[in-house]
């Protein structure tokens, strides 16, 4: 089976119209037509990822085909205790529990998912004063020394990946060839990017310039907006 093939079996057991999930993926009705026919044989990363999103099914599968094809959805409030098998019964009202990310290559970009099984536990009411929302964060180990000092490899990172939209200055979870990255993002005036870490090894952890008319190509799974606190 191949991603056209898989694209309109998806849509198939959607309720959604191919008009409506155009729309929400920010494409043309068009462009779906051309992935459904065969016409375009690769989807970009983000489309991937957005169409995964809007048919609730794993971007893997859409990928690959490999895996099933649905996906469940996981929004994460509060937790019953006994699904935790833990015995102090208040932390489920005085913590919030996020899912795990999993990030993964494919075909030279990178597919994501959350992993409800490996939750992390948060103070409410520290999540609540970052503005932390469970229903869209995810929690992530930082995979090397690319933004020492601050972020130490292995320290545990809140991602909240509906924040897409490169802001200067902030440090986002990003894939470059598939492979995943903790970087720190710099808008120029002329709307290009800066991708830079904060460790001064340039060496191991080269900064990166991208041009205005390549800034789509740089996949952003989330913003990073706490590390044991906000940052």
């Amino acid at each position: 089976m191949n991603l056209s093939t898989r694209l309109k079996q998806a849509l198939s057991a959607s309720s959604l119209k191919q008009k409506d999930l155009a729309k929400r993926i920010g494409v043309t009705p068009s462009a779906i037509t051309q992935w459904k026919t065969g016409n375009i044989k690769q989807l970009e990363a983000s489309n991937l990822l957005n169409i995964a999103r809007e048919l609730g099914i794993n971007p893997e599968w859409l990928a690959t085909g490999k895996g099933e094809m649905s996906s469940e959805k996981h929004a994460l409030t509060v937790i019953q205790t006994s699904a935790l098998d833990i015995e102090n019964e208040n932390i489920a009202n005085s913590h919030v529990f996020i899912p795990e990310l999993k990030v993964a290559p494919v075909q030279g970009t990178a597919i994501w998912d959350t992993n409800p099984a490996h939750q992390q536990a948060f103070d409410a009411e520290w999540a609540m004063k970052i503005h932390l929302n469970p229903t869209h964060c995810a929690w992530l180990s930082s995979p090397d020394r690319a933004m020492e000092p601050r972020i130490q490899e292995g320290d545990c990172m809140v991602v909240d990946y509906h924040d897409t939209q490169p802001q200067s200055n902030k440090v986002y979870v990003l894939a470059t060839n598939g492979e995943l990255a903790v970087r720190r993002i710099h808008v120029e005036l002329n709307k290009s990017l800066s991708i830079r870490a904060d460790s001064s090894d340039k060496k191991s952890y080269p900064d990166k310039e991208v041009a205005a008319d390549q800034v789509h190509l740089v996949q952003i799974i989330g913003r990073v907006i706490a590390v044991s606190g906000g940052i």
